[in-house]
């Protein structure tokens, strides 16, 4: 009989342990990654809510928003779809930061027109199916702000369930 076979015991023991080893390494290392639809209505809702808050202030009253992913230039479909708002929005390329005491974000074509910077990273899915998206802002050397929104997939539709900021925020208090 096999279960009276010790060599055949230790091999299905170690043929067990070895799967359940294995297993956990797998299943502790997932990462449910976003697909290129969900990230872009990510960006789009936490794009659209800082672009909506500011120009809601009108002591901000910024000429452009200057735009960026990770510290890179958007996709062309994110300038697309803010194609007719106001102020313009461009990628951050367009942008030129001034260095001095009383620095700020301009135009490179037209330096009299101010801006403000607005670069998000969007982080991987969690396994509660939120989506943790960090948004930083900069308009000047004394007005430059971070902020952590959480959103949360309902019915295929990213909603921002959390928004906080830094103790020093300067923008959306």
């Amino acid at each position: 009989m096999w279960y009276k076979n010790v060599r055949a015991q230790n091999v299905l023991i170690l043929l067990f342990s070895l799967i359940g080893l294995a297993s956990t390494f797998y299943f502790v290392n997932i990462k449910l990654e976003l697909n290129d639809e969900e990230t872009h209505q990510i960006q789009i809702t936490v794009f659209s809510n800082i672009f909506k808050y500011i120009t809601d202030h009108p002591e901000e009253d910024p000429d452009y928003f200057f735009i960026s992913v990770s510290s890179y230039d958007p996709s062309p479909e994110i300038l697309t779809d803010f194609d007719d708002h106001l102020p313009l929005i461009e990628s951050v390329s367009s942008s030129e930061m001034t260095f001095g005491f009383s620095s700020h974000v301009s135009h490179k074509t037209d330096r009299n027109k101010r801006g403000i910077i607005v670069d998000l990273e969007v982080k991987n899915k969690q396994s509660n199916g939120n989506v943790q998206v960090l948004a930083s802002l900069y308009r000047s050397r004394e007005r430059a702000a971070t902020y952590e929104y959480i959103l949360n997939e309902n019915e295929g539709t990213y909603r921002i369930i959390s928004f906080k900021g830094s103790e020093r925020s300067k923008f959306l208090d």
